[in-house]
């Protein structure tokens, strides 16, 4: 009997401003060629539920607006089954308001803070000035140190507390 990966796609309805359901479809028939069985839950606003059962968890991206919609939702019980799961060494891919979600709060360039999760040790503070263009960073040794190669949309910058370490280093712009 096959082990099943089980993926929470949390807020699909919320966080999909760059097609995030692309994101889950592509990861499931990758896995999926691979001969790794994957069902895929989406767990919306309002949903209660114990997310202890999920292998790996995937938030997509949202402007501020959608940023703070989700605050009622998290406190209402959901960020503290997040936190759990996180808690519990369970896997996270975040995009965008996704990760900044993770953080403690999201600035933005106006000034209004969005107090988020605290899940992951650092905090976000959107500027003035959008960063677009196409990069390219090496992983840390201790992820392979293998070069990521996507395309960045944001206007955001991420402050990481003391002990925590990046994914990678950007290596082009």
């Amino acid at each position: 009997m096959s082990k099943v990966l089980k993926i929470c796609h949390l807020y699909p309805e919320v966080l999909n401003l760059y097609g995030d359901r692309g994101n889950i479809l592509c990861m499931k028939k990758r896995l999926e060629w691979r001969g790794i069985e994957v069902d895929v839950h989406e767990c919306k606003l309002g949903d209660k539920q114990d997310l202890s059962d999920y292998d790996l968890f995937f938030i997509g991206g949202g402007q501020d607006f959608e940023q703070e919609v989700l605050l009622e939702d998290l406190r209402s019980g959901k960020g503290d089954e997040i936190k759990k799961a996180v808690n519990d060494g369970k896997t996270f891919l975040c995009i965008c308001g996704g990760y900044q979600m993770m953080g403690h709060y999201y600035e933005t360039h106006e000034g209004v803070k969005c107090e988020f999760l605290g899940a992951v040790d650092f905090h976000t503070i959107g500027g003035k000035e959008r960063m677009i263009d196409n990069y390219a960073f090496e992983l840390g040794k201790e992820s392979g140190g293998s070069i990521v190669v996507g395309y960045e949309n944001h206007s955001g910058r991420t402050y990481l507390a003391d002990g925590i370490k990046p994914l990678g280093k950007i290596t082009r712009i």
